[in-house]
């Protein structure tokens, strides 16, 4: 599932609410699409025990009854958590940070604490404007040493975000290490005011 891109999900998560005849809101116009918009994009390469999505459907079914609709067309390895009504919620535009698990299938965890001691962490990020200087110490918020890996809070969301594989490369310039075997997940996600992005009303995604 880790290999999937976004535009892969989307479709599925699109053809799964169809097969389940969930009554999914359409917008106008000569080219119809679902109203759809997931909280934060997955890159290739990594997996998440987090995700969540907000879609539009034009009748007012409960929670259980689209997650049973759902879990049963839904392809091995995306489980749906549960489902919830958004009113009353954060939007997803107030995300803030995230956490992530990397683990080191070869080879010893890096010493976070030397890399976070420097004054400033310059990478080469990707803006808007294209590849930039930037210095990224300020995004990130922890990271935290466990067995075989570490656990990285990091900005996220629309006006800052930054990926755990740049905090990787961080390690690879100013302590020269580089990596052959990593496995990152995304953990959680946080809103502006501290609360898990799939912990908001009942612990559903």
């Amino acid at each position: 599932m880790r290999f999937i891109s976004h535009l892969d999900f989307m479709r599925t998560a699109m053809r799964a609410f169809r097969r389940a005849g969930l009554p999914v809101h359409y917008s106008k116009g000569f080219n119809p699409h679902t109203i759809m918009t997931v909280a934060l994009p997955v890159p290739v390469g990594m997996t998440s025990r987090c995700e969540s999505m907000e879609v539009e459907l034009d009748d007012g079914l409960s929670g259980e009854e689209i997650t049973a609709k759902l879990s049963a067309v839904m392809p091995d390895g995306l489980p749906v958590r549960g489902a919830e009504n958004a009113e009353g919620l954060q939007p997803f535009k107030h995300i803030a940070s995230a956490q992530y698990r990397v683990t080191f299938l070869s080879g010893a965890a890096p010493d976070a604490t030397k890399l976070l001691a420097q004054d400033e962490i310059v990478l080469e990020k990707r803006t808007k404007r294209g590849l930039k200087d930037t210095d990224v110490k300020e995004d990130i918020f922890d990271i935290t040493p466990t067995e075989g890996g570490l656990v990285m809070c990091l900005a996220a969301g629309s006006t800052r975000n930054l990926k755990p594989e740049l905090v990787l490369a961080a390690f690879t310039k100013y302590q020269g290490i580089t990596f052959d075997e990593v496995r990152i997940c995304r953990e959680e996600i946080f809103m502006e005011d501290g609360s898990a992005l799939t912990n908001r009303k009942d612990g559903l995604a």
